[in-house]
C-alpha cells in the first residue's frame, strides 16, 4: 500500500528540502519506488535531484491545470527515485490564484500503481497549494531547528493542521518533529527542547529520536547536486548515517546491506538505478518551453 508525507515547515531554513531528498534517496536505497514531488517554487528539490526546470516540458503545475497527466511529466533520476519537477514561475502563478482545475489528490491517485511511496517538498506556507497537499497525504514531518522562532511556527502550523485535518483529511497524523543541524552543546538548543516537549505532549506528536547533526557535509551534498549519503569522506560524514536512522524510524524499512568491489559494506549502492521509472522524455518535444499565462497552460 503506498505512503504519502509531506514535508513541511512554516519556517524557512529548517532542512525541509534537505530532509525531503534525505528521505527519497533513503527510501530508494533501500529498493523502494519511490516519487518525490516539488510544490515549492523555490525548485529546490527539482535542482538538487539533477533537473534543471527550465529544460523541462512539463512540471507539477502543468498537472494541476490538465495540460499533461502526472506520468507525462515525471522525469527519472540517476539517484534511484523519480521526481515531478517545480517550475517556479507556474507555481507562483497558482499561489496568486491557488485555484487548480484539478486536486493535488489526482496525483497520489495516479501513482499508486507504480510507486511504494511519495515524498512532497511543501512550500513554506500553509494557503493555496499546500493546503491541497494536506488534504491528500497520509503524514506530515516537521523538520525544525531546536530554536524558540522554529517552535512558535510550529505551534501555528500545528493549529491550521488540525483545522485541515478535521475538515477535508481525517486521515491525515502527524510523523514528527526532526531536529535538523542540531547543536545539543548550544545554550539556545537546551533552551528550546522544553518548548517542543510540551508541543509533543499537548498535541500527541513524536519528537524524533534521531537528530541531525549540524554537517559541512549536508551544504557540499547541495552544491554537488547529491543526496547527502553520496558525499566523499564518508567515515566523517555524521548527517548521512543520522538521515538514514531517520528513515527507518519514521517508515519502518531497515537498509540492506550491499557490498562494493572491494566486499566492503557498501549502503551507499542498494536501490539506486531502478529501471522502469515512468519515461516522460521520450514524450518530451526539443527546445524551450514556451510562455505561462496562468490560465491556457503554455504557448
Amino acid at each position: 500500500m503506498i505512503k504519502s508525507y509531506a514535508i513541511f515547515s512554516q519556517k524557512g531554513g529548517t532542512g525541509k528540502t534537505t530532509t525531503s531528498l534525505a528521505l527519497a534517496a533513503g527510501l530508494a536505497r533501500r529498493g523502494r519506488k519511490v516519487l518525490l514531488v516539488d510544490v515549492d517554487q523555490q525548485e529546490d528539490s527539482t535542482i538538487a535531484s539533477g533537473v534543471e526546470p527550465e529544460d523541462v516540458v512539463f512540471a507539477v503545475a502543468d498537472v494541476l491545470n490538465k495540460v499533461c497527466t502526472a506520468k507525462e511529466a515525471i522525469v527519472p533520476t540517476e539517484f534511484g527515485y523519480d521526481i515531478l519537477p517545480s517550475w517556479g514561475k507556474a507555481l507562483a502563478a497558482l499561489t496568486v490564484k491557488p485555484k487548480t482545475k484539478v486536486h493535488f489528490r489526482k496525483i497520489i491517485d495516479e501513482a499508486k500503481e507504480d510507486y511504494d511511496y511519495i515524498v512532497v517538498d511543501c512550500p513554506p506556507n500553509i494557503f493555496g497549494l499546500t493546503v491541497q497537499v494536506l488534504e491528500s497525504v497520509d503524514e506530515i514531518v516537521f523538520p525544525a531547528h531546536a530554536d524558540s522562532f522554529s517552535e512558535r511556527a510550529l505551534e501555528r502550523a500545528i493549529e491550521e493542521i488540525h483545522a485541515v485535518r478535521d475538515g477535508k483529511n481525517r486521515k491525515l497524523s502527524f510523523g514528527g518533529i526532526l531536529f535538523n543541524r542540531h547543536r545539543p552543546d548550544y545554550n539556545a538548543t537546551k533552551f528550546a527542547l522544553p518548548l517542543f516537549e510540551r508541543l509533543s505532549t499537548e498535541y500527541g506528536i513524536r519528537i524524533f529520536e534521531t537528530k541531525i547533526p549540524d554537517s559541512t557535509y549536508v551544504r557540499e551534498s547541495q552544491l554537488m547536486k547529491r543526496p547527502v549519503y553520496d558525499v566523499i569522506d564518508r567515515d566523517y560524514n555524521k548527517a548521512a548515517p543520522a538521515f538514514d536512522a531517520f528513515v527507518e524510524e519514521l517508515t519502518g524499512e531497515k537498509m540492506k546491506e550491499a557490498k562494493n568491489s572491494n566486499g566492503k559494506q557498501d549502503a551507499g549502492t542498494a536501490g539506486s538505478g531502478r529501471e522502469g521509472a515512468p519515461a516522460n522524455r521520450q514524450a518530451r518535444k526539443a527546445g524551450k518551453r514556451g510562455s505561462w499565462n496562468g490560465k491556457n497552460g503554455w504557448k
